[in-house]
């Protein structure tokens, strides 16, 4: 019992000072002396800060870790403290009590409560809620909103008053309406001013009773009138066949690659170009009998053996006709010859020159896929389209040489309105470059197919190889694959190159 009183009368003579600090934060000090009144100086002690309601129920407590100084003074920012409860902002200040237990050196606590008495206003203002704001305030008999004398309102009810303290200043000048005419309020057409005068349409028009004296088949024998009509019709027939040279000459609305109108080879063969899309196409297919590099591409094949193909190329010789035509249908390649050595690829552009001029490349899958999806993506190209089928077959075929179709909307299928884009792909087929002069003496599918060869490889045994075949009963090019047998890259297709 003497320790309990001995430690309540040491906090009695603590010093303890509260002073209004920043928002939410509230500065404390006190005076620490031991049991025998001697001031604990430059000693650490723990201080618990507790806020006791009036109801002496905690609203907020905290910890605080501090040394005192020289002359046993300690200062803490409550607020600031650690192991926080409760809500600092949320404290009711008003007959609020601040508990402080103070642990000394050695285990020694002293316990003291104080009443705010001192209030920290800014505080204890943002606690205050409307209604103890008005409590407040009629407590301590300051003037309320309602208790404020009436002030009349200072905007005039009537726009046009000119006088008295509440007439509208500076007002804007409102403009006099025009008087619309009788017409914009009635509608009737008979209320226009100035009405034209409305000719009375003859009973009878003809050659013997010309009443409005038409010009009529009676009268266009002797008036330059009819000959002028002659001229028109006979012009336009003029105009439509010239249109219709021009779009076998030219692809249609297609036009020649810029800056690159013509490519001429190794051998002298110039070969007319075609933009489409953003690719840049040779028209015509390859004709070549040497690389760019001067070597020579074989003629004369050999009869068919295993193991490695060599490099050839076939005359195109139509069935039936003994004279090659070259210059129309081009030549056909093997896989060998086409490749001249390099990889497959599968990148757009493939970056494999192969058989092609400098500066042209053979297309690698990715790129026949860009040259499809963009003839499909516009209506201009497509026969129809009916979200199965893409029709875009007849935009790549030429317009002659082609065996007839009935399937709708087929390459063979009136071929006269072939080739929109230019690309004049014709039916050159395909060969085994077997023969010793390098003849086809085996032709396929004569005026029926167009084979064009890709440098794509198949990409899980890498040795079939992609060529894409436009038959002339299809509505697109077909993606197609030699067999794994080395057989069939003997076979010679049609080669097409593209600008690099």
């Amino acid at each position: 019992m003497k320790k309990l009183k001995l430690f309540v009368m040491l906090f009695l003579v603590m010093n303890s000072i509260f002073a209004q600090s920043e928002s939410s934060k509230l500065s404390y000090q006190a005076v620490v002396r031991n049991s025998s009144n001697e001031l604990v100086t430059n000693q650490n002690v723990q201080v618990v800060i507790t806020i006791l309601n009036a109801a002496n129920v905690s609203q907020y407590g905290e910890t605080h870790a501090v040394m005192t100084n020289q002359n046993g003074l300690l200062s803490i920012m409550i607020g600031e403290g650690s192991s926080k409860t409760g809500d600092f902002s949320q404290i009711a200040w008003k007959d609020a009590v601040i508990r402080s237990v103070i642990t000394l050196p050695g285990g020694a606590t002293v316990t003291q409560n104080t009443p705010v008495t001192a209030m920290p206003y800014a505080l204890y203002a943002e606690s205050l809620n409307e209604s103890a704001l008005a409590q407040y305030l009629s407590d301590n008999h300051y003037v309320t909103e309602s208790q404020l004398p009436v002030i009349p309102v200072q905007v005039n009810a009537d726009w046009n008053a000119t006088e008295g303290a509440a007439m509208i200043l500076n007002k804007p000048e409102i403009p006099t309406l025009p008087t619309l005419a009788t017409v914009a309020t009635t509608g009737s057409y008979n209320d226009l001013s100035d009405l034209p005068s409305i000719p009375t349409v003859p009973n009878n028009v003809s050659g013997f009773n010309n009443d409005a004296h038409y010009v009529n088949n009676a009268t266009c024998d002797t008036i330059s009138f009819c000959e002028l009509v002659a001229m028109i019709q006979t012009l336009k027939a003029t105009i439509s066949d010239l249109q219709n040279q021009v779009d076998e000459l030219g692809g249609g609305s297609a036009m020649p690659c810029p800056e690159t109108p013509t490519i001429t080879d190794y051998d002298g063969n110039v070969y007319n170009t075609i933009i489409i899309g953003t690719q840049c196409w040779m028209k015509e297919n390859l004709r070549t009998q040497h690389y760019s590099d001067g070597t020579e591409i074989p003629a004369r094949g050999t009869a068919y053996t295993t193991g490695t193909i060599p490099a050839a190329y076939c005359i195109w010789v139509k069935p039936g006709e003994g004279t090659a035509i070259n210059n129309t249908y081009g030549r056909l390649y093997n896989y060998a010859a086409v490749m001249h050595g390099a990889s497959s690829s599968a990148t757009n552009p493939s970056g494999v020159q192969g058989v092609c001029p400098t500066g042209w490349h053979i297309p690698s899958d990715a790129e026949w896929g860009q040259l499809e999806n963009y003839l499909i993506s516009q209506n201009k190209y497509l026969c129809d389209d009916d979200a199965t089928h893409h029709y875009y077959g007849k935009a790549l075929a030429s317009k002659s040489g082609w065996e007839t179709s009935t399937s709708y909307c087929s390459i063979g299928n009136f071929p006269s309105d072939n080739n929109g884009s230019g690309f004049s792909a014709m039916p050159s087929g395909n060969a085994d470059c077997s023969s010793s002069d390098g003849r086809s003496i085996f032709f396929n599918s004569s005026s029926r197919y167009a084979y064009f060869w890709s440098v794509t490889q198949d990409k899980i045994t890498e040795s079939k190889v992609r060529y894409f075949s436009l038959p002339y009963n299809g509505y697109g090019l077909n993606a197609m694959y030699t067999s794994s047998s080395d057989y069939y890259q003997w076979k010679a297709f049609s080669v097409r190159c593209v600008k690099d």
